[in-house]
């Protein structure tokens, strides 16, 4: 009886510190989103240094072995709308902003349980990237550089993925130099599945006669972007 109290008190500890842990993510996004930063009256470089700490601290968390991926999720939407403040601000902290680049191409390199278990998380990340990368000068795009691995990751997201996925990693490599990445695509053979998918993507859209609307635009992102 003793030892059946104790596991039901540990459980109670981990439950209420997930709430804790997703109602403080929550608390930050309502923070966020409400202005609350911009109307306290705080400096453009105090905030963007604030939303940047706040998105390379979550980052930590998730690349913790010890994070729980129940709190992927909640994580992944704040990083993302601390991404979208940036942008909105237009923040200069160039190095800051690197290093946030840096951390999120790091978890999506090395967490397996980002591309096993949570598509919503990788989706979040994709569109903070896409955020992040129009804060940097052209010069550093030249500098960032996707690893085989990553690519490899990319790319089955691209052929196989869902479709926000599908076009937010067009998106990402249509944002780089494709010198970073248009050889190892046609090294390994990705490039070929990538435009032979188009062939499949038309005959998807011509047999729903339009009906099928996600397959229209996943085709039409391949075509601007890609062809």
């Amino acid at each position: 009886m003793l030892y059946c109290t104790s596991v039901n008190q540990s459980i109670e500890i981990v439950k209420q510190k997930s709430e804790f842990i997703d109602s403080w993510c929550e608390l930050v996004q309502i923070i966020i989103l409400c202005g609350c930063l911009a109307g306290s009256g705080m400096e453009q470089e105090m905030q963007s240094r604030y939303l940047t700490e706040i998105n390379l601290e979550l980052i930590n968390r998730i690349m913790d072995p010890s994070t729980n991926d129940h709190f992927y999720r909640s994580i992944s939407y704040t990083i993302l709308i601390a991404s979208w403040a940036l942008n909105e601000i237009d923040s200069k902290s160039v190095t800051n902003i690197s290093s946030c680049i840096r951390s999120i191409m790091h978890v999506l390199e090395n967490s397996s349980l980002i591309w096993s278990k949570q598509k919503r998380s990788r989706i979040n990340f994709y569109a903070s990237l896409l955020y992040l990368f129009r804060l940097l000068p052209p010069l550093l795009f030249k500098e960032l550089r996707f690893s085989s691995n990553l690519l490899d990751k990319f790319t089955r997201d691209l052929l196989a993925g869902h479709e926000v996925a599908k076009m937010l990693v067009i998106s990402i490599l249509n944002r780089c130099d494709c010198t970073n990445w248009l050889n190892e695509l046609i090294l390994n053979g990705s490039l070929k599945q990538l435009l032979l998918s188009l062939l499949s993507d038309e005959r998807e859209i011509r047999a729903n006669k339009y009906e099928f609307i996600k397959a229209f635009y996943v085709f039409e992102s391949k075509m601007v972007r890609i062809c």
